[in-house]
């Protein structure tokens, strides 16, 4: 279906306006605004782009991951994209899609969406288990039972591990940093 809209529909409509802009400024005046479009956008996604990978190292340098930034970049890669295609409903999601609080916010849709799918189909499924993972498919007990234990990964997403995967230390088995494991 997506393919059909990216294909078919979205150059349909794009030479409609092309036509009817052509057909209202004249096709030279349209031709000259689809190419300063173009080489406009490429520039501004050019530095919001440096701009971005600047967050990305000082992200990292702090030992942080820069989730929101990477996402940010992918969505400056498509704008840069968009903008080069002619037409102008690209050119004008390719340059809302340069203020970058609406960027941030896309980011922040794409990585909610991306992490419900990892959620519900990828490892960390439904069934309580670590699907794929030797000695971590299906369900587990529950916390503190002797079938496993329960791990909280924050957010509400919880995760069973069978018993024979959990090892618990006293305190007189702990380090002296507080780690487990003499």
């Amino acid at each position: 279906m997506w393919l059909l809209l990216l294909f078919i529909v979205l150059p349909a409509v794009e030479l409609y306006l092309l036509i009817a802009v052509g057909r209202f400024v004249g096709p030279v005046t349209t031709v000259g605004i689809i190419v300063l479009t173009g080489m406009l956008g490429w520039s501004l996604v050019k530095s919001q782009g440096l701009s971005t990978l600047a967050r990305i190292r000082s992200e990292t340098a702090q030992g942080r991951l820069p989730a929101e930034e990477m996402v940010s970049g992918l969505c400056l890669l498509a704008t840069g994209l968009l903008l080069v295609t002619p037409g102008f409903l690209t050119d004008t999601v390719g340059f809302l899609v340069l203020i970058p609080p609406l960027r941030r916010g896309l980011a922040r849709l794409l990585m909610q969406r991306f992490k419900m799918k990892i959620v519900s189909k990828g490892p960390f499924s439904a069934d309580g288990g670590l699907g794929g993972i030797p000695g971590f498919g299906g369900a587990g007990g529950v916390e503190g039972s002797d079938e496993g234990e329960r791990v909280d990964l924050g957010d509400g997403e919880v995760i069973d591990i069978p018993a024979e995967n959990v090892k618990t230390y006293s305190p007189e088995d702990r380090d002296d940093d507080g780690r487990g494991g003499r």
